[in-house]
């Protein structure tokens, strides 16, 4: 059945109704547009915290490998001070 016969047994939407045409159809599309972001987002919002979770761990570890560094050096220098 086309939308014509469609819309012709059955009257007006639910939302045109209660809503002014234009109004109607960007719910309508929106509804569409909705579904569309949410079947993106969901597999997204399992996918970032471990993707961020792992970049944070990378830069605590280099400026941990920076630091033991420098300890490194300080303890080398303090030795030749101490003898």
């Amino acid at each position: 059945m086309t939308y014509k016969g469609r819309a012709i047994r059955n009257g007006q939407t639910w939302l045109q109704r209660y809503l002014p045409f234009w109004l109607a159809n960007v719910v309508k599309r929106m509804w569409l547009a909705g579904g569309l972001i949410l079947a993106l987002v969901l597999p997204l919002s399992r996918i970032l915290p471990p993707l961020y979770t792992q970049r944070v761990r990378s830069k605590v570890f280099r400026c941990y490998a920076e630091l033991q560094e420098i300890e490194e050096r300080v303890e080398r220098s303090s030795w030749l001070w101490t003898a």
